[in-house]
C-alpha cells in the first residue's frame, strides 16, 4: 500500500542544500529518503527528520538504484526527487605538471555533478511513471556559475553547465508524462563544499557581506516555488541572495537554428 504522504529523494542530504529541503519537508508532511555517501552525516540526517537512509556513490548507478529501491519498498511512491548531490573540482586544473605527457586529471567532479545528476534523472523518470498517478517532480542542482563563468572551477562549471542542457532537454521531454523537471543555480551558499583547491593552497578564505550569501532559507523558498508550481517545465532558477530569477534558454539566431532544434513554429513556415 503506497504510502498516504508525499516522498521524496534527496541526493547529498547528509548536510547543505540538501538536508536544509528534507527539514523543511519533513514540516510539511512529506516522508523522506535520505541518499548520502557519508554514513555517519546521512543517518543523522535521516534520524533528524524519521526518514530512510541508504549510503548511495552517484558517480556509481547501481548504489542509486539501491536507493530509489529502498525508497520504494518502504513508501510505494516517489514524488519528488531532488539530484543535489555535487562537489567542487578536487585538484588545481591549472597545476603545471614536470613531464611530458602530464598525469591524467581527475575528472571526480564532473562524474559527482554531471554524471550521477544523469543517473539520478534516469531513474527517478522511472519510477515516476509507476506512481499511483504517474508523474513526479525532479529538480537537479546546477550553479548560477553555470550562466556566466567559474574560471577557478572550470570542471565544476562544466558540469553545472551540463545540467543545464539536460534539464532543458528532459523538461521539454517528459512535460507529457505529468514529469516536471527543473533545475536550482544559487549563488554563495555556506554549506560544507568546501573552497576551491586553488584557494586553499593559496590560504586564502573568502567572505562575504551578509547580503550577498544566499541562506537556507532562500534555497528552500525556490524548491519549494518549483514544487508548487504546476507549469513549472524546463525551468533554471537562479538563487542570488534573496532574490530568484527565472533565466530564460538563449534565443535562437535565426530560423535555420530554430528549425534544427525543433521549434514547431519554425516548421509551419517551411
Amino acid at each position: 500500500m503506497p504510502s498516504p504522504n508525499k516522498v521524496a529523494l534527496i541526493t547529498g542530504a547528509g548536510s547543505g542544500i540538501g538536508l536544509y529541503t528534507a527539514r523543511q519537508l519533513k514540516k510539511d508532511g512529506w516522508e523522506i529518503s535520505i541518499a548520502e555517501l557519508n554514513e555517519k552525516t546521512g543517518q543523522a540526517a535521516a534520524d533528524e527528520v524519521r526518514g530512510i537512509f541508504t549510503q548511495v556513490d552517484v558517480t556509481n548507478y547501481a548504489s542509486q538504484a539501491k536507493a530509489f529501491a529502498h525508497t520504494w519498498e518502504m513508501y510505494g511512491r516517489i514524488d519528488f526527487v531532488f539530484a543535489n548531490a555535487g562537489i567542487l573540482d578536487v585538484e588545481d586544473f591549472y597545476r603545471p605538471s614536470e613531464s611530458l605527457p602530464p598525469p591524467e586529471p581527475s575528472l571526480l567532479t564532473s562524474k559527482v555533478s554531471c554524471d550521477g545528476a544523469i543517473y539520478t534523472a534516469f531513474l527517478a523518470m522511472h519510477y515516476f511513471r509507476q506512481n499511483p498517478v504517474a508523474g513526479g517532480s525532479l529538480v537537479i542542482t546546477s550553479s548560477a556559475s553555470a550562466l556566466y563563468e567559474a574560471a577557478i572551477l572550470p570542471i565544476y562549471c562544466a558540469a553545472k553547465y551540463a545540467v543545464i542542457g539536460l534539464v532543458r532537454s528532459l523538461g521539454k521531454e517528459l512535460k507529457k508524462e505529468n514529469i516536471r523537471v527543473n533545475a536550482i543555480l544559487p549563488g554563495a551558499v555556506p554549506t560544507n563544499i568546501g573552497l576551491p583547491v586553488k584557494l586553499v593552497k593559496l590560504g586564502v578564505k573568502p567572505t562575504l557581506p551578509d547580503d550577498k550569501i544566499t541562506k537556507p532559507e532562500h534555497i528552500v523558498g525556490a524548491i519549494k516555488e518549483l514544487l508548487d508550481d504546476p507549469n513549472a517545465y524546463a525551468v533554471c532558477l537562479e538563487v542570488s541572495a534573496a532574490n530568484r530569477y527565472r533565466r530564460e534558454k538563449h534565443e535562437y539566431p535565426d530560423e535555420t537554428m530554430a528549425y534544427l532544434m525543433g521549434e514547431k513554429e519554425s516548421w509551419t513556415k517551411h
